[in-house]
């Protein structure tokens, strides 16, 4: 399960907050999230890791994931 940083404008949401990564990892999903994707809803990427998520510095490696979680609808940039 992948998680990108929001890069629309006034965005200041993310797709799943520490918490539900912990219940997502703790059912063996894997969970990969980028670098910076919950610092505007105030969630550092140490919760993140200490929730048992990769923290990843390739916006590409999350993009790979077999699901994406997204707060906006994906750009056609993203699509690609």
């Amino acid at each position: 399960i992948g998680i990108p940083k929001a890069e629309v404008m006034q965005e200041n949401r993310v797709a799943l907050v520490p918490s539900a990564v912990a219940a997502l990892t703790g059912f063996g999903f894997s969970v990969l999230v980028e670098t910076g994707a919950g610092d505007k809803a105030n969630y550092s990427d140490h919760r993140y890791s200490e929730a048992g998520a990769e923290i990843c510095y390739s916006r590409d490696k999350v993009f790979q994931s077999n699901v994406l979680l997204m707060v906006a609808p994906p750009t056609l940039e993203e699509i690609a």
